[in-house]
Parts: C-alpha cells; structure tokens; sequence
C-alpha cells in the first residue's frame, strides 16, 4: 500500500508550532509581555519598511520589540517604531504589571553627609581632604560625560544603530602637565548595541580620555572625550 503524501500544510504548521515555542522561550527568560498586533505595513525611523507584520511580544527590560515576519522572528529596539505604534504596545504592555517576583538590583543606600572641608583650613589633612573631594569630583563628571559619548557621539557600524549597554573602566584623574587645574581621566569603554541593518546585536570596546577643567571646583567643566578605535582618535 502507497504512503499517503503528507498535507500540504503540514510543513508550516510544524514551522509555526516552533515559532510559538520560541517565543514563549524568549518570554520565559525576560520581562515579555504578549502583544499581538499586526501591520500590513510599518516603516521604520530608520528607513526599513516591515510587511504583514505580526508584533508578538515586548521585552520591557531591554526595550526591544520582537516581530514575526515572512516566518522569522527578530528583535527591534522600540525608539525606531512611529509613535502611534509605540503607543499601541505600551497600551497592551500596560494590562501586564511587573512581577514583583522578579529579582531587581537592590536600591542604593543613602550617602551619609560628609561636612565639606574648610578651604581656609591649611592643614595637611585639611588639604588632602579637599584634594581627594575635588578628584571625586572629577571623577564623576568624567564618568557621565563618557557614557553619554559612547551612546550618543560615535558612529557605530552602519549608522543604524542603538547602544543598549554602556560600561566603563576609568582611571583616577591625573592633573595636565603645564596646565593649572586641568586633569585627564583615562580608560576602557565597553558597549553593545543593536544594529538593524542586519539585525544584529554587538559588542565593542574603545580607548576613552576624557579632559576637565577644575580650576573653579564648585563648576567643573568637560573640554574634551576622545575615543580611539586601534590607532585613530575621534
């Protein structure tokens, strides 16, 4: 006896039984939410246009939007969708509160006050206290100021692209030679982003020096961040 050929619509069903165990998988392991919108059409901030597309799930911790389309599923940061969409998915994100049950990074505890040091006081631990209180200082500027230039001030692979993480490992500020109340801080930047032309997610790691001008202390300011990429500085 012949063997009954199999249904026609046998092969996409199995592919979209695995589709649906994929994304409940990707649910499972962030804070997913189910969205279950669908578009003939989207056009993205970024020029890519998505047809007969089906958003199926939101990823709130990473901000990412995960979309079936032609059979595949991929991950879109939300900043790239028009606002009547983001606005959709924040709508059906809504009905899900958080899970109170998931583990969150404790809160910080509250600085204890510190007396500020008396500038008149010429001691030498009077002096060495304001110095270190004014390298804190530095430090902290230099800190944000890097953050905000490797997520918003280098041009990353194609152009189209999102930093989604943003790490850093700083020296401890060092005064400018020949240079009165100027310092430089010096270190590593590791970031990741998203890349949508290719839909990729990546990571990469640049040489940071960041240049302060402390002379006022109570009005620190940033001149200049670099970062290198192998031998070039921009």
């Amino acid at each position: 006896m012949n063997a009954r050929p199999p249904h026609p619509h046998a092969a996409r069903n199995r592919l979209l039984l695995a589709l649906i165990l994929l994304v409940s998988t990707v649910m499972a392991s962030a804070d997913m939410v189910p969205i279950g919108l669908r578009y003939v059409r989207i056009t993205l901030s970024n020029g890519r246009v998505l047809k007969n597309a089906n958003i199926n799930g939101f990823n709130r911790d990473a901000n990412l939007v995960y979309v079936l389309e032609d059979h595949r599923l991929r991950p879109y940061p939300v900043s790239l969708f028009p606002e009547a969409i983001t606005d959709a998915i924040a709508s059906r994100a809504a009905e899900y509160p958080r899970n109170p049950e998931r583990k969150r990074p404790p809160a910080p505890a509250p600085k204890a006050p510190v007396a500020a040091p008396d500038k008149y006081d010429t001691s030498a631990s009077a002096v060495a206290s304001r110095q270190a209180a004014l390298e804190a200082a530095i430090a902290e500027k230099a800190d944000a100021a890097a953050r905000r230039h490797l997520r918003y001030s280098i041009k990353i692979g194609s152009g189209y692209a999102t930093v989604t993480d943003v790490d850093l490992e700083l020296s401890a500020p060092k005064p400018v030679p020949g240079w009165s109340g100027r310092y430089r801080v010096t270190g590593s930047g590791y970031y990741s982003y998203y890349e949508s032309v290719g839909s990729a997610f990546r990571r990469r790691t640049r040489g940071i020096e960041i240049t302060l001008d402390a002379s006022n202390p109570e009005q620190i300011e940033i001149l200049d961040v670099e970062t290198n990429w192998g031998s070039s500085w921009n």
